[in-house]
């Protein structure tokens, strides 16, 4: 219930909780976190948040020092939220999370456009290449049979290698040992591990490392595939239930690798550095950060990968169902990798997309609050 009381407006949550309870134990809280919330007071956001919000409905149960963090969530992402009441269980927790132990994050997202051929697309108007075929795409990474010219490896017989044995050119957003087998892609330098000694060479000064820039596609079982277009990975949707192809995404129903004749779904795998441009401001950016040369900025720079497989597609609102899989957790790591593929999230304004008021009265009232903010800022009174 919300009461008015002299202008002032409160939430009494005397009966019903202030966000919905998935699942209660005696160690562990799953709740829906509704989009705009916080996790935890941080910045703007220091009553107005997850945990506050439960610690005030409930400071018997959930009050101060009583639930502990698991992992987090964009204050614009909805979404379950996993919070362990004993710090033992949210660190056991955490870190199955974030090695990916027994555990997967899936995200749906609703992007712009036809995903993925927004990819081509943007580089074929800007670069002049043929935008149906993705080979040409300078963050395509190419598989070859043979290892570089500048590798001290030996070759291996690709007639030895059988499905599925296709080495990843990536692992955790960083090129790997099997690059030599790749070509295309953008390598970006950053400097990883400026508080670790192991990373530091005999100078003391801190080891520079190489980030990834580049795609490659995979199918539902993680194997690399060499002759899967973008194009194909879009054409999935259109032979499958949203239903069918959400199930072989998250692995609920399984098929024989062999067995030819049944449905088949294809991941595609992105590599791409992000960093936190503006602390102050909350601002991310991701891409090419090659340019950045300073030491300072270079240790800002994160690798970062994700997968995402396309679910429908939706012809009158021209957006895209996306599941998103990340392998690393970088800040807005999902939001800002749709960005750079040129298939941001509908209404994520801050990434590409746009506003979405509900209608036009939502509309008024927002700009409304705009300009009295803008006011404030100057002085004025409203």
């Amino acid at each position: 219930d919300i009461i008015y009381d002299n202008g002032t407006i409160t939430a009494d949550y005397t009966e019903h909780p202030p966000v919905q309870i998935v699942y209660e134990d005696n160690s562990l809280l799953i709740v829906d976190k509704p989009s705009t919330i916080a996790i935890h007071p941080s910045g703007a956001y220091n009553y107005n948040s997850l945990f506050e919000i439960l610690s005030y409905w409930n400071p018997q149960a959930y009050g101060l020092g009583r639930l502990f963090t698991v992992h987090r969530l964009d204050r614009l992402t909805s979404g379950l939220v996993l919070i362990a009441k004993t710090p033992e269980l949210a660190r056991s927790m955490g870190k199955c999370i974030m090695e990916r132990d027994g555990c997967e994050k899936f995200y749906l997202t609703r992007v712009k456009g036809k995903f993925p051929l927004n990819v081509m697309e943007k580089v074929a108007s800007d670069g002049g290449i043929d935008a149906q075929n993705d080979n040409e795409h300078p963050w395509k990474l190419h598989y070859t049979t043979s290892k570089s010219s500048n590798s001290n490896e030996e070759d291996v017989n690709p007639t030895k290698r059988s499905k599925g044995a296709i080495p990843s050119p990536c692992q955790n957003g960083e090129y790997t040992e099997s690059e030599v087998y790749w070509s295309g892609g953008i390598k970006v330098p950053f400097i990883a591990g400026n508080k670790n000694k192991k990373n530091k060479n005999s100078n003391g000064k801190n080891e520079t490392s190489t980030a990834a820039l580049g795609y490659w596609i995979t199918d539902q079982y993680g194997d690399v595939t060499t002759g899967v277009s973008l194009n194909d990975l879009h054409e999935q949707s259109t032979d499958a239930t949203l239903k069918e192809v959400l199930a072989l995404a998250t692995g609920d129903v399984t098929n024989d690798k062999e067995d030819n004749s049944k449905k088949s779904i294809h991941w595609l795998n992105f590599s791409c550095p992000c960093r936190i441009s503006s602390h102050k401001n909350g601002i991310c950016e991701a891409g090419d950060l090659s340019h950045l040369t300073e030491e300072a900025d270079r240790k800002g720079i994160k690798p970062a990968q994700t997968s995402f497989t396309l679910l429908t597609y939706d012809a009158v609102s021209d957006t895209s169902v996306v599941l998103a899989k990340p392998v690393t957790g970088r800040t807005h790591q999902i939001r800002l990798h749709l960005q750079q593929l040129d298939h941001p999230i509908a209404n994520d304004h801050c990434y590409g997309g746009e506003l979405w008021f509900g209608d036009e009265q939502g509309k008024k009232i927002c700009q409304q609050s705009r300009d009295w903010l803008n006011k404030l800022d100057h002085g004025e009174t409203v």
